[in-house]
């Protein structure tokens, strides 16, 4: 598992998450915290066996192997949203209040990562 820190978000930003799956076999986990002296995941998002969930559980989207996946939302207060390669799938996923100041990836089953955050 990687993990990344950033500048602490306390408002509004957004993310893009580009992969490259090598296998659809075991499962992966991108979970967005904060890193303070306590750290606490805000929200997260998992997948297992071809298939993505958002924080609440709901199945959201299937991948393939070889097939390039890209997972990118918006971070609000509160709540936050999800796409899968640009189309919209969940527009109101609850997540944890409070600030967000680092990313944690656990992508083994993955050829390639490619992590940006915007605020």
């Amino acid at each position: 598992m990687k993990s990344y820190t950033f500048t602490e978000q306390t408002g509004y930003f957004n993310y893009q998450l580009d992969l490259n799956p090598a296998y659809t076999t075991g499962s992966f986990g991108i979970n967005f915290f904060n890193s303070g002296l306590a750290p606490t995941t805000r929200f997260h998002i998992s997948g297992i066996s071809g298939k993505i969930f958002d924080t609440d559980n709901n199945f959201i989207h299937s991948y393939y192997r070889n097939n390039l996946l890209s997972i990118s939302g918006n971070i609000f207060t509160g709540k936050h949203n999800i796409f899968i390669n640009g189309v919209a799938k969940n527009l109101d996923c609850s997540r944890q209040t409070g600030s967000i100041s680092g990313v944690s990836l656990d992508l083994s089953n993955f050829q390639s990562v490619r992590l940006r955050i915007q605020s």
